[in-house]
């Protein structure tokens, strides 16, 4: 629990480098500016090409490692109902009935997106 808890930081520096990628995928993947304005633009290395499709994969890889970050999230939830189940035992019902129905559906949402995640990456079959 913990675990998935202290990886808030980490997941917001690898999106700022997936970001990063992708942006430095577009820079190397443009056209270069002609030297006078009337001018056209000039064709695109296949170093630059090359350079950028790199780029490009590593942001996607990115991608997909924050996206396993996730996958026990659905985890946290489980413990909080647990917990509004040991400590509301004294409030009125609507309390408790509003609290466990949120903490589950987070659940199901967790749930679906670890599912996506394990599909999308090729872990889970597809039907």
């Amino acid at each position: 629990m913990l675990m998935t808890q202290t990886q808030e930081g980490r997941d917001k520096f690898i999106k700022f480098l997936q970001y990063l990628a992708k942006y430095l995928s577009w820079y190397y993947g443009r056209p270069a500016k002609p030297a006078n304005k009337g001018a056209k633009s000039l064709p695109v290395s296949a170093e630059s090409l090359e350079i950028a499709s790199a780029y490009y994969n590593l942001s996607v890889h990115l991608y997909n490692a924050r996206s396993i970050f996730r996958l026990l999230k659905s985890l946290i939830e489980v413990k909080r109902i647990s917990i509004i189940l040991r400590t509301i035992k004294e409030t009125d019902r609507f309390t408790l009935i509003t609290n466990v129905s949120s903490r589950a559906c987070y659940f199901f949402f967790w749930l679906f997106d670890n599912l996506y995640i394990l599909t999308k990456i090729m872990l889970c079959p597809q039907q």
